[in-house]
């Protein structure tokens, strides 16, 4: 597999891919709605770093057009998703629950 000789990229990736789900639980876990907003973007920041690294691979030819538009439309929809808690957490008067 081609994609197993790319283990730098790999293991960029698997940080990456990571990341998406771990700033969000931190930035919530902090009880703040202003922290949990912020690490929503640094989950978006992470999925797009993701992308750029899912376009590396296939400018390489380890994965075929069809494998990237998969999953940097998963990765479109995770970012979609996030920020559309962020627009309601701006719209929000909740402080969170650290803040109350």
């Amino acid at each position: 597999p081609k994609v197993a000789q790319n283990k730098g990229i790999v293991y960029q990736m698997l940080n990456s891919s990571g990341s998406m789900m771990d700033n969000p639980a931190e930035g919530f876990g902090r009880g703040s709605n202003n922290e949990f907003r912020s690490f929503l973007a640094y989950g978006i920041d992470s999925g797009n770093e993701l992308a750029s690294q899912l376009i590396r691979l296939y400018d390489r030819d380890c994965i075929t057009i069809e494998e990237l538009n998969e999953h940097r439309s998963k990765i479109d929809s995770y970012c979609k998703q996030s920020n559309t808690l962020i627009s309601k957490l701006n719209g929000s008067d909740l402080k969170g629950s650290r803040l109350k």
